[in-house]
């Protein structure tokens, strides 16, 4: 008999009213939040094939699948990777077992979070972010402030600020001003990440 396996995925619903120029663009831009996720599009040249093939993204083109409007994802989804409209359409699968719950977050105030960051939240702030418990994975935290997470991060990051705290990551994809930050580089227990003309440094803020 054969074995098979059902998966809960996560997805990016690209819209089909792009221009090839604008889409390359905006895919090169956000490419590295794009790891995990499946790309699907309901149009899709063959130079945008070609660019997916070549970084190595998960993709297919639509044929039958369709999505429920949520447009207040859409909204928070939009603010953490591209501030153009119309470019792509998030959709989330649905779990039976949880409700996934979103924080539309336009104050330039910082976020103070103390509580835990729960799978499937996506937090947007203009201002700084401020967690201090621990981001479960599939949550995603988006600033073009400061992020500083004091306890472990499961989640995806993506910060562009003038610095990032982090302490420790396990899952997820880090990004500071747009430089992937791995597990392998958080040498300390907290671990301040800025950068000095353009080259990435990371020290330890408790030696300070």
């Amino acid at each position: 008999m054969q074995k098979i396996n059902q998966q809960n995925i996560r997805i990016f619903h690209i819209l089909g009213e792009n221009s090839d120029d604008e889409l390359l663009g905006f895919l090169k831009k956000s490419l590295p939040l794009f790891k995990g996720y499946l790309l699907v599009f309901d149009n899709l040249s063959a130079a945008v094939k070609d660019f997916l093939d070549s970084s190595d993204v998960d993709y297919i083109k639509n044929k039958h699948l369709s999505f429920i409007d949520n447009k207040e994802e859409i909204a928070n989804i939009l603010k953490q990777i591209n501030k153009e409209s119309k470019i792509i359409n998030p959709q989330e699968s649905i779990k039976q077992d949880s409700a996934l719950s979103n924080e539309n977050l336009s104050s330039t105030k910082s976020k103070f979070i103390t509580r835990l960051v729960r799978s499937g939240e996506s937090i947007v702030n203009s201002g700084d972010i401020l967690v201090f418990n621990r981001v479960n994975s599939g949550a995603m935290l988006t600033s073009q402030s400061n992020i500083c997470i004091f306890g472990e991060c499961n989640g995806d990051v993506q910060c562009d600020g003038e610095f990032l705290i982090l302490s420790k990551i396990t899952k997820g994809k880090v990004t500071f001003q747009g430089d992937i930050i791995t597990a392998n580089m958080l040498k300390y227990k907290l671990n301040l990440i800025y950068k000095d003309n353009d080259e990435l440094n990371i020290k330890d803020i408790l030696s300070l």
